[in-house]
């Protein structure tokens, strides 16, 4: 038993929990497993323990030199913080946490444990990389729990095969926010659990330099396109020389070679600037409304942005979308001739027709592919009309929650164009009428432009320009004005003051 570590059979919190068995030990702090006495229900435990400054004493844990005291306290406070923000996070594939508690001048805080391996352990004991099947399979879990890690302005920091683990029935988790860093919206700093440290070939520039100012969602973004190239490789990232596409060992699909690179970006506005990014990037073409645009400029942060793809040839060589909006023309030209044939009296023929009341019936005689009868759907979903919005009247076009082949236009809701009767014009996600969503651009009569993310019909995290004089705001809003962030004058220097 290593002397930083507490001994097995230690008890805690009153003699509740007792200590099992280490499970790792990092420079910045030691996991147990740990059991409930009285249920005997198995937990993980973390302790905040600093190797450089810590000692243990008697099970105590101690300062070894007054002058990182100063130092030792402030992390320890910021590691409560991290196990006060996961608390909050309830995410299938991220670890719940539980008790949070002071003892042996130390913090420690319980979670879940999992029965399982992380993905180095398993490529270290199988000795092969993973096929493409389950890398997609544990991408789209990964990219779900940094979803919900987002949303809370957490970023992991630190995301790499050894910090997933797998469970015996295949689940994945994302664990060890010991990294992490939050974007407070009511305080003037940034918290981080401990002082930001990387792994090399899975950390990108902005986080090597320390430059805090530029980490965000792109930041654990790259890292996961390290770990998918790790994953489906066994390679190490760190041997990717900048600048030049990554290399294979086994044939891996074009659009998995095209995302790695993507991620991998050196330059952080060139990748995709959220999860959502890439989910759009991963669904078939015929799925996709619009194609993701490039954010303009060079090292700058543009909150919402998004990749520019180059659409792929649909295999099939047969362009359904004309040939389904021919195949409806056709039919009401077959109907009014039949109805003049017959002066007016409606034969079963034409009944039929008219008891169409949906796509599948009207093409229930063709083969048509499911997939395209959800084209045309989509085609009739799109409306143009004079809407009622929270923040004036305008003319929108796009999508809207209506069935699609009814007379009720119903109301916004899906990617659309709203453009006001003064002149201001919206772009972006709607939810029932309400501006809300990622990647979404407003642009006012003055040509002040903000591209980013819209919560309730206002501006909450993005980019904000002056047209005037090219000057900009990057970082968070409240009730739709600039809260926390940077002002940027049109060259790119922060603006003091």
């Amino acid at each position: 038993m290593e002397h930083n570590l507490l001994s097995c059979e230690t008890l805690l919190m009153g003699g509740n929990l007792i200590v099992d068995c280490s499970l790792s030990s990092s420079g910045f702090g030691n996991t147990y497993v740990v059991r409930k006495r009285l249920t005997g229900e198995v937990l993980a435990m973390k302790e905040f323990f600093i190797k450089t400054i810590n000692l243990r004493t008697n099970g105590v844990v101690t300062v070894s030199v007054p002058a990182n005291k100063a130092t030792f306290d402030s992390q320890l406070t910021k590691f409560e913080k991290e196990a006060e923000r996961l608390s909050k996070i309830h995410n299938d594939h991220i670890v719940r946490v539980y008790d949070l508690f002071k003892e042996n001048g130390t913090v420690y805080y319980t979670m879940d444990y999992i029965d399982g391996e992380s993905l180095a352990e398993r490529m270290k004991r199988t000795k092969k990389p993973l096929s493409e099947k389950e890398v997609r399979d544990i991408l789209e879990q990964v990219l779900d729990a940094l979803g919900a890690v987002h949303r809370q302005g957490i970023y992991h920091l630190d995301l790499k095969p050894g910090n997933i683990m797998l469970d015996t029935q295949g689940k994945a988790y994302l664990i060890d926010f010991g990294a992490s860093k939050q974007i407070s919206q009511d305080e003037n700093d940034s918290h981080t659990s401990t002082m930001i440290c990387h792994s090399p070939g899975y950390a990108p520039t902005e986080q090597v330099a320390q430059n805090m100012g530029q980490i965000g969602a792109w930041t654990d973004i790259y890292a996961l396109g390290a770990t998918l190239y790790n994953l489906l490789t066994n390679i190490s990232p760190s041997k990717i020389n900048v600048g030049e596409p990554p290399q294979y060992t086994k044939p891996v699909s074009p659009q998995m070679q095209e995302l790695i690179s993507w991620m991998m970006q050196p330059n952080r506005t060139k990748r995709p600037q959220s999860v959502a990014d890439i989910r759009r990037f991963l669904t078939p073409k015929s799925e996709v409304e619009t194609s993701p645009v490039e954010p303009d400029g060079g090292d700058i942060t543009i909150l919402g942005g998004e990749k520019k793809t180059e659409d792929k040839p649909v295999t099939t060589p047969i362009n359904w979308q004309l040939l389904l909006m021919l195949a409806i023309v056709g039919l009401f030209a077959v109907g009014i001739f039949v109805l003049a044939q017959c002066g007016g009296q409606k034969t079963n023929s034409i009944v039929d027709i008219e008891a169409v009341d949906s796509i599948e019936d009207v093409y229930s005689a063709a083969v048509v592919p499911q997939k395209h009868i959800e084209v045309m759907r989509q085609i009739l979903r799109e409306r143009t009309f004079q809407y009622e919005s929270a923040i004036g009247p305008c003319t929108y076009t796009g999508d809207t929650d209506a069935s699609g082949y009814t007379d009720d236009v119903g109301l916004p809701s899906g990617r659309g164009r709203a453009v006001f009767s003064d002149g201001r014009l919206y772009e972006g996600p709607f939810i029932h009428g309400v501006m809300e969503g990622e990647n979404a651009r407003f642009v006012y009569e003055n040509g002040d432009v903000f591209e980013g993310e819209f919560r309730d019909n206002k501006f909450y995290v993005g980019k904000y320009t002056i047209k005037s004089d090219g000057s900009y705001f990057v970082g968070t809003f409240k009730d739709g004005q600039p809260d926390k962030g940077t002002w940027y004058n049109k060259n790119g220097k922060i603006i003091e003051g």
